[in-house]
């Protein structure tokens, strides 16, 4: 009897023994529906690392064709993809196009929003490249500010050095985006001085800068300002030539301010 009752014992401990096991494994070991939810996440954020890239490559493009709006629209959505994906480097690249596109859009406000946000990502994530990109930006901005302030200040030497502290800074890595924008400042910064030739020159210089990278808005303030120096050395028929295909480009971009500096450049020959 105590035999019996004693294997009966043995018996229920090893099938609690047994079934312990069973749900220890249980929590352990994940489901197959567990199994396959990691894979579509897996694969769902090697689909977004990809797509990522092809944002880039797609915006990159954009850019390099002149049309800047789309470019734009491109970048802001691999900046949200990349985040979604933890891609870092892609959210840092994709802010960096960003703050070019809207420097060269006129909006300095938000183009620093857009550095500072790649900036500080770069930063915390030790993307030496990135930092040093940043770095030189900011400076070719305080450089590229002083100078308008000095220009104002009517401080013609101090406002020279300074945009071409900015333009030394812009060449150093290779951004004709913000070197054009400087040396169209400094342009108007020798017209104050009364060099034409210097404002002629350097005018011509931006203009074939700009036109290489399909920066239209900067082509047609540089033909702007040609006009401007021909009709300062009464070459009418060469001024009114570059006034209007500045128009026609003002036209095409919409730019309302643009147009009426060209009007009033043409009406003061008519």
């Amino acid at each position: 009897m105590r035999a019996q009752i004693i294997r009966k014992l043995l018996y229920l401990c090893l099938l609690i023994v047994a079934i312990s096991i069973g749900v220890f494994n249980l929590f352990l070991s994940p489901s197959k529906e567990q199994e396959q939810s990691k894979a579509v996440e897996v694969k769902t954020v090697q689909g977004n690392q990809k797509s990522v890239e092809e944002l880039l490559a797609k915006g990159r493009k954009l850019r390099e064709q002149g049309k800047f709006e789309e470019a734009r629209e491109i970048f802001e959505s691999g900046v949200t993809l990349a985040e979604q994906a933890g891609n870092l480097e892609g959210q840092v690249e994709s802010l960096f196009h960003l703050g070019d596109i809207c420097w060269n859009q006129g909006d300095l406000t938000k183009s620093e929003e857009f550095y500072r946000q790649a900036y500080d990502l770069a930063c915390d994530s030790g993307m030496e490249k990135w930092v040093e990109r940043g770095n030189y930006i900011f400076e070719i901005f305080d450089h590229y500010n002083q100078g308008k302030i000095l220009r104002a200040k009517q401080d013609y030497p101090g406002s020279v050095t300074s945009f071409k502290l900015a333009i030394s800074q812009a060449e150093a890595i290779n951004s004709p985006d913000h070197v054009i924008k400087c040396l169209r400042q400094l342009s108007v910064t020798y017209w104050g001085m009364f060099d034409f030739e210097n404002f002629y020159r350097l005018n011509l210089q931006a203009l074939d800068l700009a036109r290489k990278i399909n920066l239209k808005r900067e082509i047609g303030q540089c033909l702007n300002n040609i006009g401007f120096y021909f009709w300062r050395i009464n070459d009418y028929t060469r001024a009114l030539s570059h006034y209007f295909e500045a128009l026609e480009i003002a036209q095409e971009l919409g730019n309302l301010s643009q147009q009426s500096a060209c009007l009033n450049n043409i009406g003061t020959i008519y």
